[in-house]
């Protein structure tokens, strides 16, 4: 079933909810799950146009959601318990188009500019994770390769605590073509390695693409090829490494940082 024209009744808008469990349902329909209050009540202010309709379980309330003239469909409990991704449902959702994703046509913002790029990022709460950091960071983009995870199932949308829903996210994004746009603006491309260089012995910057590497295999030889640096956290405590989501937020705090002293 694909999303129709118009206004989705009770019905439609709960199957179609049903199917946007899976990444697979999430491509096939071009549509997300936003669940939970806080979380529906952001996509409501930032990215209104992109609802297609909100879910709720009878035993739900409105209370401290905005007005909204977008389709509100109450439905059982246990049906809403079925569609959640969450042990214990909040019993409210939004349905939401997925964003029209050409990335060859991304253009950065004038100044100073940090750009995640997620390299086969395979663990949704990774990915989710980092959408999240860099939503947090006033980041303008994030970009993942093919082989990285859905950026829009629900368990990425659930790590990121809604931002997928109103950061320009980039799925699918070639290296090499990606690496050539991304040179053309004027950035310079840094892998976040083990054993990488010291951020602070690096020339600064202004304009920064950080790739970030899956939690198993890391940055692929492809991508790290096209890099033009790498960059790691130093570690006095003697651990190997960090997980991807930590390693990945905290180079990017750094990054910013380096770009204000800069």
């Amino acid at each position: 079933m694909r999303v129709s024209p118009g206004a989705p009744g009770p019905s439609q808008l709960a199957r179609l909810a049903m199917d946007l469990r899976k990444p697979e349902g999430v491509r096939e329909h071009s549509a997300f799950l936003v669940e939970g209050r806080r979380f529906v009540r952001d996509v409501l202010a930032r990215a209104p146009g992109s609802i297609i309709g909100l879910l709720a379980s009878e035993s739900a309330s409105r209370e401290g959601l905005p007005d909204s003239p977008l389709p509100f469909s109450i439905v059982p409990d246990r049906l809403l318990g079925r569609i959640s991704d969450t042990v214990t449902s909040q019993g409210i959702l939004a349905v939401c188009r997925l964003p029209d994703d050409r990335w060859r046509e991304f253009e950065a913002p004038e100044g100073r500019c940090l750009v995640p790029v997620l390299d086969g990022a395979a663990d949704p709460g990774n990915a989710g994770t980092l959408i999240r950091t860099a939503a947090a960071f006033g980041c303008p983009a994030v970009f993942l390769t093919p082989g990285s995870c859905e950026a829009f199932s629900p368990k990425v949308t659930r790590a990121s605590a809604g931002a997928n829903a109103f950061i320009p996210i980039h799925q699918r994004a070639e290296p090499g073509e990606l690496a050539g746009l991304l040179r053309s603006q004027g950035f310079r491309i840094l892998a976040a390695e083990a054993g990488g260089g010291a951020l602070a012995a690096l020339p600064a910057a202004p304009r920064v693409a950080l790739v970030i590497g899956s939690e198993s295999f890391g940055i692929s030889p492809l991508m790290l090829a096209l890099c033009d640096g790498t960059v790691s956290i130093p570690m006095p405590g003697g651990m190997e490494s960090l997980n991807a989501a930590v390693a990945g937020s905290i180079l990017m705090y750094c990054v910013k940082e380096s770009m204000v002293r800069g």
